[in-house]
């Protein structure tokens, strides 16, 4: 399974909190927004290097969230990549959910305000991040 993050809102103040769940899950992939060139952005990538295959950044990849373009540059860069067995875990319902559905790989929202999701349909929807373990065990084995 290769889980795509939605790394500031989902998990950037995770790191302690998760960082078992990290490494026993075995979770490949971390996207960010902009700011991986500023000295927070670097921290941050420091941090959770560790724990991924890779790191995607819009900027060096030259697009942003939904764009097709941001997904098509993370898949090109993962060994093997197979949409089915592939799923993006984020905040944001037009960014980070609409692009896993326009990508066409399963989608996670992390709605901890238990919010309406309109019309835009996640595959699955968690209050917290640390309701993804089970999900993971529960739908993937």
């Amino acid at each position: 399974m290769i889980v795509l993050f939605d790394f500031d809102g989902v998990i950037a103040d995770t790191e302690t909190q998760y960082s078992t769940f990290w490494d026993k899950t075995g979770m490949d992939y971390l996207g960010m927004k902009d700011f991986g060139h500023t000295i927070k952005g670097q921290t941050l990538v420091q941090i959770f290097a560790k724990y991924f295959d890779g790191i995607f950044i819009s900027e060096r990849i030259g697009a942003n969230k939904p764009s097709p373009v941001f997904f098509d540059g993370c898949f090109a860069r993962i060994k093997d990549f197979d949409a089915s067995k592939t799923m993006i875990v984020g905040d944001s319902l037009s960014s980070d959910i609409q692009g896993g559905i326009n990508a066409g790989i399963k989608t996670v929202w992390v709605n901890p305000g238990h919010l309406d999701c309109g019309d835009i349909r996640p595959d699955y929807e968690i209050a917290s991040i640390s309701q993804l373990e089970a999900l993971l065990e529960e739908h993937y084995g």
